[in-house]
């Protein structure tokens, strides 16, 4: 059985705006998960420099021998 847009030469408006809409949606998550994971990667790494090296520790812990 053929359905009435199947006989279509050219999508709607309306579809080609609902599938502008979700790939610029799809887009948009993708762009945020791989900004939100390169800024947990970047402050895990910091807080484990810090920890381990004290490059971001304050100069008085470090005088106090708070941080090894």
């Amino acid at each position: 059985m053929e359905w009435w847009w199947c006989k279509r030469s050219r999508p709607s408006l309306l579809l080609v705006l609902v599938d502008r809409i979700a790939s610029a949606l799809m887009q948009n998550v993708t762009l945020v998960a791989s900004a939100s994971a390169a800024a947990s990667w970047a402050l895990s790494t910091s807080w484990t420099a810090a920890g381990d090296l004290g490059w971001l520790a304050p100069a008085r812990l470090r005088r106090r021998g708070d941080l090894a």
